[in-house]
């Protein structure tokens, strides 16, 4: 395998209450030389219809290598100050995307069924606490639009082909306090 590529990132306070940040990477993760490739093939019966999988060959030079997007880039921007009789405030947005990437060499085999489709996903926190920071009240919504996305998506012989989602939308609160 061959891997080379770049990433950036910045953050640039605006003003004394507005932080903006963000970051890029770009990855060329490919098979040089994999001719004999193992993958999941599916099988079928006289009629055509699906029954499993088995496992075959096929030349995967020139395929992504596994989890390895070519394209990842995040955003966000954090609001922060006084808000009122001294009390602090902070508001942080963050939006996340990942180009697509295969589980498993190639993908899994001719049906690519080992595949994170590309997606895009954002979180959102805010606290306030008192001038001296001794306790802090805050929360959290990540995966705010709810996407569908992966932690693992396979395809095994004979049984066929699984996956397992990442969190749905997660909400909650934080407390902290300081001794």
């Amino acid at each position: 395998a061959k891997v080379d590529g770049f990433e950036a990132d910045a953050n640039w306070r605006a003003t004394d209450w507005l932080e903006f940040y963000g970051g890029m990477s770009y990855l060329n993760a490919r098979y040089t030389d994999f001719r004999n490739a193992g993958v999941q093939v599916p099988v079928y019966d006289a009629n055509g219809v699906p029954t499993g999988f088995t496992t075959g060959k096929e030349d995967l030079t020139g395929t992504q290598l596994p989890h390895a997007p070519d394209w990842t880039f995040f955003v966000g921007a954090t609001i922060s100050g006084e808000i009122a009789d001294g009390w602090k405030g902070k508001l942080t947005g963050l939006i996340n995307y990942s180009d697509k990437f295969f589980f498993f060499p190639g993908g899994g085999g001719p049906l690519r069924a080992d595949v994170q489709p590309s997606y895009t996903t954002a979180k959102i926190s805010g606290s306030i606490s008192p001038a001296d920071e001794r306790f802090e009240v805050g929360f959290f919504v990540d995966n705010l639009t709810d996407k569908l996305t992966y932690n693992m998506r396979f395809s095994t012989a004979p049984f066929g082909a699984g996956q397992i989602p990442n969190r749905p939308r997660t909400y909650g609160i934080r407390l902290g306090f300081k001794y």
